[in-house]
């Protein structure tokens, strides 16, 4: 059986303000049963993504972002495929997941996730102290998308965290 959540972490570990989407799925390796949710790093390879893709329930994007506001702001965004005037100038990426997903849509839309969500954190200007306070705030924003995106499922609700 296929995961029915992927959580996917976004960066380039030589870059500080590019990174946070790879410190986040670092700390979440052992957070949640396997067997429900895997946790992949695709690093500054964005293609990558298609190989976690299996149409499963949500897929949470965790990815650094440049929307000019203050560092530390989160975002939430899903994207609308039917938008073609979809604009991304937030990614920090030639390819990012964004354009993967784009190119999987168009071509594969049969494994797209049944629900896509980016959490995208302002990362321009970070401080040392701004990045590890951010931590906590999105492994919740993750936890708490996972148990709303997956309302209709109980056996991921019952069974989501490691104990």
């Amino acid at each position: 059986m296929e995961p029915l959540v992927t959580i996917a972490g976004a960066g380039n570990w030589l870059i500080e303000s590019d990174r946070i989407g790879l410190r986040v799925i670092e700390k979440l390796q052992k957070r949640y049963n396997v067997e429900l949710v895997e946790v992949c790093i695709l690093g500054n390879k964005a293609l990558a993504l298609f190989d976690y893709l299996h149409r499963q329930e949500l897929l949470i994007v965790v990815d650094a972002c440049i929307i000019c506001n203050q560092p530390g702001v989160i975002h939430l965004y899903e994207p609308d495929f039917s938008d073609d005037s979809l604009n991304n100038s937030w990614s920090l990426h030639q390819i990012g997941p964004m354009e993967t997903l784009r190119i999987v849509e168009k071509l594969y839309s049969e494994i797209l996730p049944q629900r896509i969500i980016f959490i995208l954190v302002e990362t321009e200007g970070f401080t040392i102290t701004q990045e590890l306070d951010i931590y906590e705030k999105i492994i919740l924003l993750i936890d708490q998308q996972i148990i709303d995106g997956t309302k209709n499922n109980l056996l991921l609700r019952e069974n989501l965290f490691n104990l």
